[in-house]
Parts: structure tokens; sequence; C-alpha cells
């Protein structure tokens, strides 16, 4: 059922979209009122989470993009190893017609958007290393400049 309400939330605001895990509770809440809170609030922050460790679930059909924020998992985004065949949708042999045809719109358009794989940290190191030539630079006479006026 989460996996259904972040589809269509995904499908409708793109793939780029990310959702705030409050609103999709909300979101699930509303499509499956018999649905329980806590265990819905469980499966969005973590069982379906792919880079979570597998508590017991190994489902990977959600990618945690912030803190606090998902949108659905999609080839190239990084797994848990323990989850690495788990689900990526929901079932089709237990879906309805409805769910059937998002399950088809994910598999043919939102399974492959691109993603963007660059580590974010490694980029920053790679500009600041750009930024400064430290080779050229005696590091005890980095540190005697340092120094200089200290009483």
């Amino acid at each position: 059922m989460v996996w259904l309400t972040v589809a269509k939330m995904q499908r409708a605001a793109g793939a780029d979209a990310d959702f705030a895990i409050r609103e999709v509770i909300n979101e699930v809440l509303r499509d499956f009122p018999e649905a329980r809170r806590e265990t819905v609030e469980t499966y969005v922050s973590n069982h379906l989470i792919a880079t979570a460790n597998p508590s017991p679930d190994t489902y990977r059909m959600l990618h945690r993009t912030r803190r606090g924020h998902v949108r659905l998992h999609r080839e190239g985004d990084p797994v848990h190893p323990g989850r690495e065949f788990g689900d990526k949708t929901a079932r089709r042999s237990t879906a309805s017609e409805a769910s059937r045809e998002l399950i088809d719109w994910f598999d043919v358009e939102g399974a492959n958007e691109e993603v963007d794989t660059e580590d974010p940290l490694e980029r920053f190191a790679e500009l600041m290393r750009a930024s400064f030539d430290w080779k050229s630079v005696d590091p005890d006479e980095y540190v005697r400049q340092l120094r200089e006026g200290w009483d």
C-alpha cells in the first residue's frame, strides 16, 4: 500500500520530486483508511528504505533523498547489500487493476529515470583539492606564517 501511494505521488509530481515522510504517511492513511498509523510509519521510515539494514524485511522500494524525505527507489540508487534482491514494487499478483497500471508505469518510465550517483562529499573534496595546490607549500613555512604575531 505504501509503494502504491508513493508511486501515485511520484507519477503526479515527476521523477525528481521527493516527499516528506509525514506527507507520505498522511497520504497512505487517506488512500487506505484501514491501515494503522504506527505500521505505516515503520514501513515508510525503515522497512521499505533500500539503504536501511534489513530488519527483517529486504524491500528496496523507497530511497531516502535527504533527512525525512523519500521517493521511489530506482536502478542506480544505493542499496544495502542485504536488500539487493528485495522487492522493488508492489506485487502484481495481488494488485488491483489500478495498481497494476502504476506498476506498469514504474516498470516502463519510473524505474529507468536517470539517477545522479555522484557522491556530493567526493565532489566537494575534488573542488577543494582543485582550489589550492598544497604541493607548492612548505608545511613548516605555512605553520610559521600562521603563528606570526602570537605572543
